[in-house]
């Protein structure tokens, strides 16, 4: 994928709610949905609830999952979430510590301004060493990495 940029980064920060059905109360809720990383973020109030908890692949999903059922709630943000699918929030700001999402804006035109940031995407084979050789080049040439995202390939 050639010519796109990284003009700008930013931090937005994500708050997350109980969202339910209307008319359910706290102390009504049975099971509580949400992907893995909201879940792992709100644990703290989650655990108080006494509710089982359920991974989902998405807040999407557990919002899905909750619609119609009274004894269900989802962890998801408010605009995102539960406005979306009709549903309500009944408490936010459930979050463990301030929880941020990095957007990038990205675009075809180079921002004239210019940056210090740069953006690689690469893939390596899944064996031992791959990821230090890929590595590497940029320890011997001085280039500092300030952080790195590990995806898994799940094709």
């Amino acid at each position: 994928m050639g010519g796109v940029y990284v003009n700008y980064a930013i931090d937005y920060r994500v708050t997350l709610c109980l969202v339910v059905n209307d008319g359910v109360e706290l102390g009504e809720i049975k099971e509580v949905y949400s992907h893995p990383h909201a879940i792992n973020e709100a644990l703290n109030f989650i655990s108080r609830l006494n509710a089982s908890i359920s991974y989902t692949q998405s807040t999407s999903e557990a919002l899905r999952l909750v619609k119609g059922h009274r004894h269900r709630a989802a962890i998801a943000s408010r605009i995102g979430g539960a406005e979306l699918y009709g549903l309500k929030p009944l408490v936010c700001g459930i979050e463990d510590n301030p929880n941020y999402t990095r957007f990038l804006i990205i675009t075809r035109h180079m921002n004239r301004s210019g940056g210090d940031r740069t953006l690689a995407i690469f893939s390596v084979p899944n064996r031992p060493g791959s990821l230090y050789n890929a590595l590497k080049p940029f320890a011997e040439l001085g280039i500092n990495l300030s952080m790195i995202y590990s995806r898994p390939n799940r094709g």
